[in-house]
């Protein structure tokens, strides 16, 4: 998502402070937003009302629907660059960022099944992965109307590297949160 902020406001302003700082802010307010929901998550529901492991189904469902918007979005946005082109480096750059997504989305689905995370979560993972992949290859492949040459290249690399540089960033403060909370004394 900061990813593709970070593309949609290089397509519209060209400028790169511009292209940076947009997604930066806005990775900042979603992990403040994020916290503060997830601290508050339970405070209303009693406790023998908590899930603890149902609605598998309910989950397959909207992993598919997932799945489904995201190629459709994808269609979407190829039927637009070839009705009203961008510059190639922007396409690029979101080709690259969806790679990057398939390559953390092929390393979790690795760990799950390394780690014995199988059934529904493998699978639900396998259908994203699929996904993804899918609208990435086609963003690429349709997407520029030119050959892939090296500013392309180099273009798709910087968003893969961005898309990993986010995910580390963000997998880096979910386990200080983690460890924060382990160390932090229950209220209860």
């Amino acid at each position: 998502m900061v990813v593709a902020i970070g593309a949609v406001v290089w397509a519209i302003s060209g400028n790169l402070l511009a292209t940076i700082v947009a997604p930066l802010s806005t990775l900042a307010i979603g992990l403040l937003t994020s916290r503060w929901f997830t601290s508050r998550a339970w405070d209303y529901i009693p406790r023998r009302r908590h899930l603890k492991s149902g609605a598998a189904s309910w989950r397959l469902l909207a992993t598919l629907i997932d799945a489904v918007a995201l190629l459709v979005i994808a269609a979407a946005l190829i039927l637009a660059v070839n009705a009203r082109p961008m510059a190639e480096g922007v396409v690029a750059f979101a080709t690259g960022a969806g790679i990057g997504v398939t390559l953390i989305q092929a390393g979790e689905l690795i760990a799950g099944l390394v780690q014995g995370t199988g059934g529904n979560l493998a699978t639900r993972r396998l259908i994203l992965l699929i996904a993804v992949t899918v609208s990435s290859v086609c963003l690429g492949a349709f997407g520029l109307d030119v050959e892939w040459g090296r500013d392309a290249f180099a273009a798709a690399a910087m968003g893969a590297a961005s898309t990993l540089l986010a995910q580390a960033a963000w997998r880096v403060t979910a386990v200080l949160q983690e460890r924060r909370a382990q160390h932090e004394p229950d209220e209860s």
